[in-house]
């Protein structure tokens, strides 16, 4: 079958607010993400739209002695339920909707006037939630990555 050209629209809006408390050294903020595409001529959905997100966060720093300073931050991701999507073209139906808990701690060390290094470690998904995006509902025996405990480190010269 040759491909047909429609006339699409399609619309997002990406949201970022954060607000700083700075006597507690705290720093809240919060993302969120929605796209929406429809076929102008049938009026359905179109397919492999990303679903809404959103990712409310909160972090923590403070200035240690010896040029070093501390962060800690843990994080709130909700992948919402695919609603919008083309009916007539489900072969794979939408995933669950998931709810994951992040969390990070780095250490920033200046050692020298022009070399500093940042250490990282962060996990992604504390909890272990099972769970597969709506972009990734086709592949059936596989689910997104479970604990991911990552270590990272940064040197700047």
């Amino acid at each position: 079958e040759q491909y047909i050209q429609n006339k699409a629209q399609l619309g997002g809006l990406d949201l970022t607010v954060k607000k700083s408390i700075e006597k507690a050294h705290l720093d809240f903020s919060m993302t969120s993400s929605i796209t929406l595409g429809q076929n102008i001529d049938s009026k359905q959905a179109l397919p492999d739209i990303p679903p809404f997100e959103i990712n409310p966060g909160l972090s923590w720093t403070t200035e240690l002695k010896r040029n070093k300073t501390l962060g800690l931050s843990i994080d709130y991701q909700y992948l919402a339920k695919a609603w919008f999507y083309p009916v007539d073209q489900v072969v794979a139906p939408p995933p669950s909707a998931a709810h994951l808990v992040n969390a990070s701690a780095e250490l920033m060390i200046r050692t020298k006037k022009f070399f500093s290094m940042k250490i990282i470690a962060e996990c992604q998904n504390l909890t272990n939630h099972r769970y597969r995006t709506y972009l990734n509902r086709w592949r059936y025996y596989a689910n997104e990555v479970g604990i991911q405990p990552t270590l990272k480190i940064l040197s700047f010269f």
